[in-house]
């Protein structure tokens, strides 16, 4: 994944969740970030804080 200021993702780190955490919940938090707003996707199980 790479960061970027426009987005507000900060790039240039390796950051583990806990196992199982779903790939969608990446997902919905890159979506949230580039201004499309969706409550789910596929299976998440919410946002992943850590992008910023």
């Amino acid at each position: 994944m790479v960061g970027g200021q426009a987005a507000g993702i900060r790039g240039g780190r390796y950051v583990r969740h806990p196992d199982g955490t779903p790939i969608a919940n990446l997902y919905v938090s890159l979506l949230d970030r580039l201004g499309v707003h969706v409550d789910s996707f596929g299976d998440s199980t919410g946002r992943i804080e850590t992008l910023t």
